[in-house]
């Protein structure tokens, strides 16, 4: 039994530095693409934070320490944070007045032919209580640090955030964040995996 866990751990911690590895020369060719680099940037610092963790040899029955999973909630955070500053920083609170969101979807309804696009833009109101949710939910997404049970419903929201950008103007963040998005959730399945094998 010992010697099939040490197997299955080595199968896992050889996939996760296989995948690290091959995430350089695969994105390479496209990285150069502006943004495709800010979607896939947190992959490979996941992957070498999951390939360092102490918990990836260890049986899910035991304890495992909490700093790979903080580690990497730092970096999302970081991502969600700097994205919150920089509408500040280019817009100031001018962003919150919805016109600049508005402008967003009209030119994803100008340049993909996104007719939600064009019916959001038609509702200024919309447009800024939109604004105003996307701001709050980046500048204190950083709260899941300090209050664990957050996580969960900042998890929700940043699902639902990307499933509208994705559908509203085809930015879809979920395709390369969806793995780093497990993070949230691991805690769960870990304590119902080891429920179930007991």
């Amino acid at each position: 039994m010992r010697r099939t866990f040490h197997l299955h751990m080595a199968i896992v911690s050889t996939s996760i530095g296989i995948a690290l590895v091959c995430y350089f020369p695969y994105f390479s060719q496209i990285i150069s693409i502006s943004y495709v680099n800010r979607k896939t940037n947190l992959i490979p610092i996941v992957l070498m934070i999951l390939l360092v963790s102490p918990s990836i040899a260890k049986p899910l029955s035991e304890p495992a320490p909490q700093w790979p999973i903080i580690l990497i909630k730092i970096c999302i955070v970081q991502m969600y944070l700097s994205a919150g500053i920089q509408k500040l920083r280019k817009c100031g609170l001018k962003w919150l007045n919805g016109s600049i969101l508005q402008s967003y979807f009209l030119n994803h309804y100008l340049w993909g032919d996104m007719t939600g696009s064009s019916r959001l833009a038609q509702n200024l109101t919309l447009c800024r209580i939109l604004s105003i949710l996307v701001l709050v939910f980046e500048l204190t997404f950083w709260g899941i640090l300090f209050v664990p049970t957050l996580t969960y419903v900042y998890a929700i929201g940043g699902i639902l955030f990307h499933l509208g950008t994705h559908i509203t103007m085809r930015i879809n963040y979920l395709k390369y964040l969806m793995p780093v998005y497990t993070v949230f959730i691991a805690d769960i399945v870990c304590r119902w995996l080891v429920a179930v094998r007991h």
